[in-house]
């Protein structure tokens, strides 16, 4: 019997001795795992057919979007959201397999793969599965209390993890709608001061709504692109000279966060040395690095740690 109707809550009589198996392994009656706040579905199981379970039956999935593994400290981190996967002690047991089927070591996934896992209540067993399939297009709505996600028109079941984390990813579209509105600042009947002002608010408020969208609940991309084209318009020569630095950086290092770190870093500096007295852009240059040093906070750890993905880092 699955139990699937939440509108409708019911009673049902569980067996005293009865058994809790929580993602494929038992646990004990009273383990510590509170049932009522798990999100995932509950399946009660009635051996003998007189109306008392005998089973709670339980399976709880995450999803992980691999950005780099720790061989040593056996953890796999996530793209988006920064959290770890802990593979335990080196006796856990740890089912792998790749989009086959066939069984894999968990150090072969490699950065962009997409995991579900699943894993028991003390991390002694981990099932790690790639989910497979995908879509492209255009996000055309996004309704998370139907967990549903509209893409070019066609709408698709989505996670409760995808809604949550969904990346925000800045096209072609948004760039000319970011060079249109700066355009307006620079063409409208202004001062150059006020003109100036408008193309710093413009930028900032792109930059902010890049980086916490309203309708994604405040979950968005990290801003580099966006400030990018932002800089060039508020001054250009300063913009082309932090983006060639930010480009050497990870052309030299191979890291592209680390560059995008930097490039925020040498603005401000820039900033102070170029344009001294001129606080209003050095208050803007100063908003914009600062925004994307934190939201590269994860990578920073990652940096520290020495876990980073490389660009064009292969699989491993």
């Amino acid at each position: 019997m699955r139990e699937e109707d939440a509108k409708k809550p019911k009673k049902y009589t569980l067996l005293r001795g009865y058994d809790f198996i929580f993602n494929g392994r038992a646990l004990p009656q009273h383990s510590g795992v509170n049932i009522a706040t798990l999100e995932t579905e509950i399946t009660l199981v009635d051996n003998n057919d007189d109306n008392v379970y005998d089973v709670i039956w339980v399976e709880q999935t995450d999803y992980f979007v691999v950005q780099s593994a720790n061989d040593m400290e056996r953890e796999i981190y996530d793209q988006y959201t920064g959290k770890t996967l802990n593979l335990g002690e080196q006796d856990a047991e740890i089912r792998a397999v790749d989009e086959s089927g066939e069984s894999i070591y968990w150090q072969q996934y490699g950065q962009g793969d997409v995991l579900a896992v699943k894993a028991a209540q003390d991390n002694m067993f981990v099932e790690i599965r790639p989910v497979t399939g995908s879509v492209s297009g255009s996000v055309t709505a996004l309704r998370t209390e139907e967990s549903e996600i509209e893409i070019d028109g066609k709408t698709y079941q989505a996670s409760a993890y995808l809604l949550a984390n969904f990346p925000i990813k800045l096209g072609m579209k948004a760039v000319f709608a970011i060079l249109i509105g700066m355009l307006i600042a620079y063409l409208s009947p202004l001062s150059e001061d006020q003109r100036d002002l408008a193309v710093y608010a413009a930028g900032i408020g792109v930059v902010l709504g890049h980086n916490f969208p309203l309708y994604f609940h405040f979950h968005g991309g990290k801003g580099v692109l966006v400030s990018a084209v932002a800089i060039l318009f508020a001054d250009w020569k300063i913009g082309l000279a932090v983006l060639i630095f930010a480009i050497l950086v990870m052309a030299v290092t191979r890291y592209v966060s680390l560059g995008s770190i930097l490039g925020g870093a040498a603005l401000l500096a820039m900033a102070l040395i170029f344009r001294f007295g001129d606080w209003w852009y050095i208050g803007f240059s100063a908003v914009l690095a600062a925004l994307v040093i934190v939201m590269h906070h994860a990578n920073i750890g990652r940096l520290l740690a020495g876990t980073e993905s490389k660009l064009g880092q292969k699989k491993r």
